[in-house]
């Protein structure tokens, strides 16, 4: 199933695969929290999808349970969305083997009538809609269908199918309560409406339209139902409404995406346009508040903001991990559908910025809560402030999707094109895309985002192939150069827009290309008006030396939560730029290391006052060059800064 609607179409899951640092990181990660998650969360280890289904007539596994009856199913499932994405793109054979055991365990309980879930066939008989069945069914479908797809497994993919009708079945059968149950509130009515990803998802593979049609009632009914503020940002009628975003971080981020993925298989006129109007709230259009930090991350201590209240994504506020991975998959789809530069370039920056900086740099744990200004993370801060690779104090939501965003982001960034393939991230990564008959493989040599160059192979080329390789927003004078001949006619054009680099053929069966992305120094505000540098992707931040406290360890593993205080207490307070000294900013470059999220190569260098100078200092000016480091290369910092004007 096609569209000429949209700019482009996802490749399938397994077409690129990651190298240097993010297969590197991608190992970290299975090596740590990721790995670690079944064998120190019971909520995550209970094999909720197979043996450890829930119902009256079985045992409720985990502390969170006996109140919210399908959490486990969402920290189960979108830990497997994001291992079994970790393990198809930097596994060991071992672990592929246990990815398709679990798998093989879910399918294996799959009911005669085609469901596919955690709850038993006594609790469904009891309530026949259960809230959050959709939620959950639809993390392990999600699962499924990309491993299905990575692995060419027609077997995964039947099951999918007839998992999808039953819902289709049951949606029928259920009249009035989809999305009408109110007491107990748990905010997860919200949540339900994330099976819309799966269905359209099998549509695009299977050309069905059963699945869209389902997709199309559910959204329908879900705008129409009586929900609270927390989770009703996504409805129809508030995205076309002027009322500022204000519920729960994840739902903001993950259901803006679904009226957009609908007009892409109706072309409803409606759904673009509350699509496009949320998306406005979002990043602050037409003169809007807006409801994002200098990082794009969307401002989340839970909540985004309050009835009748504008949201403040200030730089000591919470920014919810949930919400960091939802946004970059909304954003992807909306670069994708819409052809939207600033959503391209927002993708990226929650990838490159707040992702990195909320996750722990040796892969063993992650923060709930990161902030761009944050001198401490401590559990006294509150439950959702530690490093921990579970945060089963609070909830296990953030963990898992820490695991999602990376295997995320390296599926969306190669896309098919009219013709060819358009490059939507870089770094290095190896796509292979079936064009007709030609099996193009396209490899990203680069150290990107620590190199502003990237050396792009091609092979089994067509003559007629059509490259297109994004701009991004922060790069003025992008240079494309063919390192081989590649014959008498083919042309690189930049699009009128200037967001995209355009080659055409004819093509040589190999060809070489190398992209240069000039970087230099700017300035970005955040919402009260303090300064953060940029250069390039990257957001700069002072790094705040601190210190590790262990408060609690995990029977059978190394993994520990932790607190993180400054080793100098007087890095309480923030420095102060020079108004003077920002024009001077220099940026400081050399190779990167092997991690270059601990060794970058990358600093940005500027005048700045110290409100705590040595005692040695005392009464003279206070002034010192600032080192500034990559946000995603420190645990502790500041990142907006105030800026005085010296005159």
């Amino acid at each position: 199933m096609t569209t000429s609607r949209v700019a482009g179409w996802a490749l399938p899951a397994g077409s690129t695969v990651p190298e240097g640092w993010i297969a590197g990181q991608a190992r970290q990660n299975l090596d740590g929290f990721l790995g670690a998650l079944p064998d120190i969360s019971a909520e995550v280890g209970g094999h909720v999808f197979a043996a450890g289904r829930l119902g009256p007539d079985s045992a409720a596994v985990g502390g969170n349970v006996a109140s919210v009856q399908w959490w486990n199913g969402e920290s189960e499932g979108n830990w497997l969305i994001g291992y079994a994405g970790h393990v198809r793109l930097a596994g060991t054979e071992a672990e592929r083997l246990a990815v398709a055991e679990r798998i093989g365990a879910a399918v294996a309980r799959q009911d005669d009538d085609g469901y596919l879930g955690m709850f038993t066939a006594a609790a469904r008989a009891a309530n026949p809609w259960l809230p959050g069945d959709c939620w959950t069914s639809g993390r392990l479908l999600l699962a499924i269908e990309d491993w299905a797809n990575a692995t060419d497994d027609h077997d995964l993919t039947e099951a999918v199918d007839r998992a999808v009708g039953w819902h289709g079945a049951r949606y029928a059968a259920a009249g009035e309560l989809p999305f009408a149950t109110v007491e107990p509130e748990t905010a997860v009515r919200g949540h339900d409406l994330q099976l819309v990803d799966l269905l359209l998802d099998v549509a695009r593979r299977s050309g069905a339209a059963a699945p869209v049609e389902l997709a199309d009632a559910l959204y329908r009914r879900f705008s129409a139902a009586p929900l609270s503020w927390v989770e009703d940002d996504g409805q129809l009628g508030v995205l076309l409404s002027a009322t500022p975003l204000h519920g729960h971080g994840p739902h903001v981020a993950e259901n803006l995406r679904i009226p957009l993925r609908l007009y892409e298989f109706s072309g409803d006129a409606r759904l673009l346009e509350a699509a496009r109007n949320g998306w406005s709230k979002l990043i602050g259009a037409d003169g809007g508040p807006g409801a994002l930090g200098v990082t794009g991350a969307l401002r989340s201590d839970e909540t985004v903001g309050a009835p009748d209240q504008r949201p403040w994504p200030v730089p000591e506020a919470g920014y919810e991990y949930c919400a960091i991975t939802e946004l970059a998959i909304t954003a992807g789809e909306f670069a994708r559908i819409l052809d939207l530069p600033e959503a391209a370039d927002l993708a990226e920056s929650l990838w490159l910025n707040a992702a990195q900086a909320a996750r722990s740099d040796d892969g063993t744990g992650a923060g709930y809560f990161f902030a761009e200004n944050q001198p401490a993370a401590t559990k006294i801060m509150g439950a959702r402030w530690d490093i921990s690779p579970t945060h089963d104090d609070a909830a296990v939501c953030c963990v898992p999707n820490a695991g999602r965003i990376l295997p995320a982001m390296i599926d969306r960034s190669v896309m098919e094109i009219d013709g060819g393939l358009r490059v939507q991230f870089y770094g290095p990564m190896i796509t292979t895309a079936r064009l007709g008959d030609h099996r193009v493989q396209l490899r990203q040599r680069t150290d990107y985002p620590f190199s502003d160059t990237v050396r792009l192979e091609l092979t089994d080329v067509p003559q007629s192939f059509v490259l297109e390789l994004r701009v991004p927003g922060w790069c003025a004078d992008p240079v494309l150069e063919f390192a081989t001949p590649q014959g008498p006619t083919a042309t690189i054009e930049r699009s009128d827009s200037g967001h995209l680099l355009r080659v055409t053929g004819p093509w040589p069966d190999r060809a070489t290309l190398t992209l240069t992305l000039p970087r230099t120094v700017r300035q970005v505000r955040s919402v009260d008006g303090r300064t953060a540098l940029a250069a390039g992707p990257l957001i700069f931040a002072v790094p705040i030396d601190h210190r590790e406290q262990t408060t609690r360890t995990y029977p059978g593993s190394e993994l520990t939560d932790r607190d993180l205080v400054p080793v100098d207490p007087r890095q309480l307070h923030p420095p102060y730029l020079l108004g003077t000294g920002i024009e001077a900013a220099t940026l400081i470059t050399d190779r990167p290391g092997s991690d270059p999220w601990r060794e970058p190569g990358l600093a940005i260098e500027v005048e700045a006052l110290d409100p705590n100078p040595r005692a040695e200092a005392l009464g003279g000016a206070g002034t010192r060059r600032l080192r500034l480091l990559p946000i995603g290369c420190t645990m502790l910092r500041y990142t907006c800064l105030p800026v005085l004007d010296q005159e």
